[in-house]
């Protein structure tokens, strides 16, 4: 039987407090209750909540973390926070033994946006039988104004007997995912200054000298009241934003995706998270302004937002504006329904999502989607980190089916077919703890009955012990690409090492035959981190297909000066679009939503040297 013991809420003119000491072990689903208690504390003030925790274990495994990637083999601390009791999304907030902090916004209950990233501070201490740590978290970077919002915990322990997962909450069998944000239930006001209303401008100035020096002024306003809130942007600075990392596409199989770094996008854009990315606003290049109006109620949602770029305002071309609605209603934790709208120019976009959760784990993700053409989409899934999971699916796109701000799931004028399955086995002891197995199968043709694609893979995978990770597969495909049919055969190696220290390793190597050459391809990737104040990345990749021969390589470090002081330090060189960057920025945090930037860049674009340096002040005025 497992343990449980009292959870209890209590509080005071100005801090409520939670202990949690109700604790469930949902994995290895053994029916053992956990091995060792912990001990998690919540408070809160007008300005932010406070988390601290401490974690016992047997076993202390300091390894780091990239931001873009969670292991189930982490040591790891989260908070999950939504909005309301049948809300299927929020905000993740997560430490490792080393204090590497990892943050984004949920939606669809288990898909995370990275590249939200806001400052909050953290502390943790280990030693040989236990850690520790605490959570600052600023009320103010929950972008929502509410009364109350639901907290969630899990955590990870290595013990004597395995891994085990523990929550403070209970977790139905076989429908648990990563972060599922579901089961959030632990309910706490929200102190605010005010209860109507809050009202803040935040205008920047930031000199920009490069061949000459030029002022660059813009802002922010924001309104919330009660359910709803509005958005404006007035020329948003990309200076201060990390440059994209090249990627290789070997596959050639869809476009390059990448991530929304902009904050008046990445607020509230987990409801364009659709299979059919519909509004893919990478697509939407430098902006000169933009409005977007917000409202949330119980379980609907509405967001409306009208965008204009540089380039339309600079042409006088304003019928060139994006504009873009979404409603979505979620009445129960087994559905969720969202009906879109778009346009840009005179192309037109609209369409519906509906997605169905099932007992056992199941999914059923289904979403039309209109522009000229149709796109039709369905595909059941389970995710499960013990057992058996899956995806089969279809979709049906129509050779007229375009829009100008969409990532297209696949190749236009087809009809695709796919299953994907594997069962992952996790095993109580010191060597071989897991071991799995995956295939999978695409079948596509035009639309016409011609063959486009037959895809297939085969992958084993397993751990010799907990901190060591090897796969090997093999991925034979038949296709046609601009017009010429290939066949396609690759073997892939990876590796992920992870060995006691605060640092994880990771290898690919892939070999075969590719669109008509040999290929050899190289991925190493590693991050770490020293004490609580320095962290980083780094990664090179390598490829050599035929007599091309490209490569990329990549290093992003944090030294985190003082508590609201950060030095962030980016290099980027790619020969695949021969373009190097270096990127250095010292941020100073006044309070959230004002800072200090200084920030200077030395970009190489096809031989062209572009070297500017900004100094920017933003300062938020709350007026309530």
């Amino acid at each position: 039987m497992q343990k449980i013991l009292i959870l209890y809420l209590f509080s005071n003119a100005m801090f409520l407090t939670l202990s949690v000491d109700r604790q469930y072990q949902f994995f290895p689903q053994n029916g053992h209750p956990p091995t060792y208690p912990s001990f998690v504390s919540l408070s809160q003030d007008e300005e932010k909540f406070r988390i601290t925790f401490k974690v016992p274990t047997k076993e202390i495994v300091r390894k780091s973390m990239a931001r873009d990637h969670f292991s189930p083999q982490e040591l790891y601390f989260c908070t999950l926070i939504k909005p309301g009791k049948n809300s299927n999304t929020g905000y993740l907030f997560g430490l490792t033994a080393n204090n590497v902090q990892i943050d984004g916004i949920i939606h669809n209950y288990d898909d995370v946006v990275y590249s939200w990233d806001e400052i909050w501070l953290s502390r943790v201490e280990t030693n040989d039988t236990a850690w520790e740590g605490e959570m600052e978290i600023p009320i103010k970077i929950l972008r929502e104004l509410t009364d109350s919002v639901y907290f969630g915990f899990v955590w990870s322990t290595f013990t004597s007997r395995g891994m085990e997962i523990i929550t403070s909450s209970l977790i139905p069998a076989g429908s648990f995912s990563r972060f599922d944000i579901r089961f959030a239930d632990i309910c706490l006001p929200v102190r605010k200054n005010t209860e109507d209303m809050q009202f803040s401008v935040t205008p920047y100035f930031a000199l920009i000298r490069e061949d000459k020096t030029k002022p660059l002024i813009g802002g922010d306003l924001k309104f919330f009241s009660n359910n709803s809130g509005f958005q404006f942007t007035i020329k948003p600075e990309s200076y201060s934003l990390e440059a994209d990392i090249d990627q290789f596409n070997i596959k050639r199989r869809r476009s390059i995706r990448l991530e929304e770094k902009r904050p008046f996008f990445t607020e509230g854009l987990d409801l364009w998270k659709m299979p059919t990315e519909i509004f893919y606003t990478r697509k939407i290049k430098d902006i000169f302004g933009g409005i977007k109006y917000n409202y949330g109620r119980g379980p609907f949602r509405l967001q409306g937002m009208v965008v204009l770029e540089d380039s339309a305002y600079i042409l006088g071309n304003y019928n060139d504006a994006v504009l873009a609605a979404i409603t979505s209603y979620s009445p129960t934790k087994s559905f969720q329904g969202r009906w879109f709208f778009l346009r840009k120019g005179e192309t037109l976009a609209y369409g519906m999502n509906a997605n169905f959760y099932l007992p056992k784990g199941f999914k059923l993700k289904t979403q039309y989607t209109k522009a000229e053409g149709s796109d039709w989409y369905a595909e059941i899934y389970r995710y499960s980190k013990m057992g058996f999971w899956m995806a089969t699916g279809g979709e049906k796109i129509e050779p007229n089916f375009t829009f100008p701000t969409a990532f297209i799931s696949y190749f236009e004028n087809t009809v695709s077919l796919w299953f994907f399955g594997g069962y992952n086995w996790y095993f109580e002891r010191e060597f071989m703890p897991q071991i799995g197995i995956s295939t999978g199968y695409v079948h596509s043709d035009y639309i016409g009955g011609e063959p486009f694609e037959r895809f297939g893979n085969f992958y084993v995978y397993f751990y010799p012990v907990k901190t060591i990770g090897f796969s090997a597969g093999i991925e034979p495909m038949k296709t046609v690409y601009q017009g010429v049919p290939y066949e396609n055969f690759s073997v892939v190696f990876s590796g992920l090492f992870g060995a006691g220290k605060p640092f994880t390793f990771s290898i690919d190597y892939a070999f075969g035959r590719n669109f008509g050459n040999n290929l050899n391809y190289l991925s190493m990737k590693g991050n770490g981190s020293v004490g609580d104040r320095l962290g980083g990345e780094l990664g090179m990749e390598f490829l050599k297909e035929g007599e091309e021969r490209d490569c990329v390589f990549y290093l992003k470090g944090t030294y985190r000066v003082l508590d609201n002081t950060f030095l962030r330090l980016f290099v980027h060189h790619s020969t695949l679009s021969s373009s190097t960057d270096l990127n250095f920025m010292l941020q100073r945090e006044f309070f959230a939503g004002s800072n200090f930037f200084l920030v200077v860049n030395r970009a190489v674009r096809e031989g062209k040297i572009y070297m500017p340096l900004m100094l920017k002040v933003a300062y938020e005025v709350k007026i309530l």
